[in-house]
């Protein structure tokens, strides 16, 4: 194993993180002040809508793609034509998606009453076809999809401060992430030149094949946003409060933010554990970042209240007690991410993950058709459910490795 390598991604992957926290920080708070409640809610359930769309666009194409170059990475024509094939499956799927969400507007009050802003937003996720992250992540080139993103990101950050102003100005937000992408593309655009890759299309027969290779780790991506994005959803379809909508969002967005520290690590061993599977480095990065976890754990629960404040204002005092609520998440994720692809997946246990991911989705989803049946969907019982299929998350994936501890390497 390359530790030399490995400790260069993590650390260009944890620059990346720096950045996801470091754009958000600025804008998150500076968006719930500027707007109101109300006009965030919609902001964030427009957001929750387009992931999904994001995560039908990208298909899995983040880890299969990933992997696909990262076996490949000398054999230059290889990697153009599989990026190529990517790029052409996505087009594909980008044109589906639009569909689906046209049809989305049509059926959901929320969506219907703001479509001009939805529709825009739909703009970044095509453009998001063109930026390449899973070829260079593929080139284990972490520079590069550090780089694109804090150019494309900080773009967007500065102009927001310029230009959104107030719920009359909402519309500016997917503008200027669309003007962002462009600047990506065209940065990625030339750093793909200096790697003299080709890029192409080979033919529809392999197109389809590209689709069918990633569509496990599809429908594992997918399930994931149960977690998050459908939660989102189903409070603006069985609460109808936009002021709801904020608060749960605003308590995610801070889970979510602390979740993003643990990105570095798992994208940072994934490349190096396909090529050899070892369960000593898993072990002592498991060793090194938990305490740190639970460290940051119990300091997010005793002073929600005070982040909360200082980061989103009086306005959202509410979503202190769902943060407070939702700590345990951050638990259980890090070993449950641990385990996942960087583990299960790179010993060629892809459907594993997969199960588990699907299996605590379900769980999920059981969980809020009672909810809502038994009319007990609030807030609160939304985070406890959530923090209970965590763990099963984690449980599932713990199980399979313990069942195939033997064709790990112990170097």
């Amino acid at each position: 194993m390359n530790k030399k390598k490995v400790t260069t991604n993590i650390v260009y992957l944890y620059l990346l993180t720096f950045a996801k926290i470091l754009f958000p920080l600025l804008t998150f708070p500076y968006l719930t002040r500027v707007l109101s409640v109300e006009t965030y809610g919609m902001v964030s359930y427009v957001r929750a809508t387009i992931i999904y769309m994001q995560i039908f666009v990208e298909f899995g194409f983040g880890l299969s793609a990933v992997k696909d170059i990262a076996k490949l990475h000398e054999e230059k024509s290889e990697v153009g034509r599989i990026t190529g094939n990517v790029i052409a499956a996505k087009v594909f799927l980008s044109i589906l998606a639009f569909c689906v969400l046209l049809v989305l507007c049509y059926k959901i009050p929320l969506l219907d009453q703001n479509m001009i802003y939805v529709l825009t937003s739909f703009g970044v996720v095509f453009l998001s076809i063109f930026i390449l992250d899973f070829l260079f992540r593929g080139l284990e080139e972490m520079q590069l999809v550090s780089l694109s993103f804090i150019l494309m990101k900080g773009i967007s950050m500065l102009l927001t401060f310029v230009f959104v102003k107030g719920d009359s100005t909402v519309l500016w937000i997917p503008i200027l992430d669309i003007i962002s992408s462009f600047a990506a593309i065209f940065f990625v655009r030339y750093e793909v030149k200096k790697f003299d890759i080709q890029i192409q299309v080979t033919s529809f027969t392999d197109v389809w094949g590209t689709l069918k290779e990633s569509f496990i780790y599809f429908i594992s991506n997918m399930a994931t946003t149960v977690f998050g994005a459908l939660n989102t959803m189903l409070i603006g379809i069985y609460i109808s409060d936009t002021r709801e909508i904020a608060y749960w969002s605003v308590a995610m967005t801070l889970i979510s933010g602390a979740q993003t520290l643990f990105n570095p690590i798992i994208g940072g061993i994934y490349p190096q554990m396909v090529k050899n599977p070892s369960l000593k480095i898993l072990k002592r990065i498991f060793k090194t970042f938990m305490p740190i976890v639970i460290l940051g754990c119990i300091f997010t629960f005793f002073f929600a209240d005070k982040i909360i404040y200082i980061v989103n204002g009086p306005n959202y005092s509410k979503a202190a007690i769902l943060l407070k609520l939702l700590v345990p998440v951050l638990i259980f994720s890090f070993p449950a991410m641990l385990i996942g692809w960087p583990t299960l997946g790179a010993i060629n246990h892809p459907s594993k993950v997969t199960f588990s991911t699907i299996l605590s989705s379900c769980i999920q989803i059981i969980g809020l058709i009672l909810l809502i049946t038994l009319d007990k969907f609030t807030l609160i019982a939304l985070a406890l459910l959530r923090n209970f299929t965590e763990y099963i998350l984690l449980m599932s994936r713990f199980l399979f490795c313990l069942f195939y501890r033997d064709e790990f390497r112990n170097e």
